[in-house]
């Protein structure tokens, strides 16, 4: 999705209009090769030098609540391969020096989306900052720490985005740590 003043332009070094994740989704395949053909993170560098890696994951339940024609030659990583995905995007964000590392999802965290929940992935990986979720419509005020990392929801229609944008403000990121 397009920015919406997540980060301010007076924090970022490159041009606002950069700030996109449209095709960072880390955990779709293609089926035949295994293979992500999508860019997978992207990393933000503020002007006083510190580094923002960010990578998307998007919930294995797009391969049953779709048209199954639209998914067909796709692959949604889940469970154990989910992890795997999510811990090698982090693992590939630090190797850039990245200062913070937030993984942006549609997963959710309601029981039912267990082993593939936002708090899932965070249990069985290290290194993620800050997660931000938004499939389950949860509202997290002040957010909820899974395993050093900060999990806050977005709720429904951006109904609650004031509390993710207070989340993913770049001061409190770099200071979250």
């Amino acid at each position: 999705s397009k920015k919406e003043g997540d980060f301010s332009p007076d924090l970022y070094t490159g041009d606002s209009s950069e700030l996109s994740l449209e095709e960072g989704i880390a955990n779709i395949v293609e089926r035949a090769t295994n293979e992500c053909k999508m860019e997978q993170h992207v990393v933000f560098t503020l002007k006083d030098g510190r580094k923002i890696g960010v990578f998307g994951i998007d919930t294995p339940e797009t391969a049953t609540k779709t048209n199954p024609e639209k998914v067909r030659d796709i692959k949604v990583l889940m469970g154990q391969e989910l992890y795997d995905c999510a811990q090698a995007q982090v693992d590939a964000l630090k190797a850039e020096n990245c200062d913070m590392i937030v993984m942006l999802c549609h997963l959710g965290v309601d029981i039912p989306s267990i082993p593939n929940r936002s708090i899932d992935v965070l249990e069985n990986t290290t290194g993620i900052d800050l997660c931000v979720d938004g499939h389950s419509h949860t509202v997290m005020e002040g957010g909820e720490m899974h395993n050093n990392a900060l999990l806050t929801s977005t709720g429904c229609l951006s109904g609650s985005m004031s509390t993710g944008r207070e989340s993913v403000n770049p001061t409190l990121l770099v200071t979250v740590r």
